[in-house]
């Protein structure tokens, strides 16, 4: 693997500053609470690679570099609302991060299961839908798949999976 350069690192960890956007953050793999993190589990990046401030998640590259403000092709008008916004949540010292859990809410990023579903939260009712949608597809498949006679393989596995799951969290 290559390694980044001082021009891409300098690059990659200005743009995660920026406010309006959502910067690369730590998936919360190995036991990283990136609520915990002081920067909300923001990825910083290193000529040897990116990291979590904790240390648990390293990448050597980033599957892919942030574009800069000024790399971006916007429409002008949205342009200036950007950067007018941009300035005005700077001043206030915007995060799009909630308060409570550090998720941004954006579907496929933030994993639900890492909200608290707490009232201050920002996006719970966003997270609430995902889980639900995740138990009911979970619940469709499982009527779906979990037949001895027919799939006795596919229900082994299925009970390892639920025995190691619940071992993890009622135990």
């Amino acid at each position: 693997m290559s390694k980044l350069t001082k021009e891409e690192v300098d690059v990659f960890n200005k743009v995660q500053d920026r406010p309006m956007f959502h910067g690369f953050t730590c998936m919360s793999y190995n036991g990283c609470n990136r609520s915990e993190q002081e920067n909300g589990g923001l990825l910083i990046a290193y000529q040897s690679g990116i990291e979590c401030p904790c240390g648990k998640y390293k990448q050597e590259y980033p599957s892919t570099l942030p574009p800069t403000f000024e790399e971006m092709d916007l429409p002008p008008m949205f342009r200036e609302l950007i950067e007018k916004g941009q300035e005005e949540k700077e001043e206030e010292n915007y995060s799009p991060y909630c308060k409570v859990c550090t998720g941004c809410g954006e579907d496929g990023c933030c994993s639900a299961l890492a909200c608290k579903m707490d009232k201050k939260g920002d996006y719970c009712q966003t997270y609430l839908r995902d889980l639900r949608y995740g138990y009911e597809s979970h619940k469709e498949l499982m009527d779906i798949l979990y037949d001895k006679e027919k799939y006795p393989e596919i229900v082994k596995i299925i009970d390892e999976i639920d025995d190691k799951l619940f071992d993890k969290y009622y135990k």
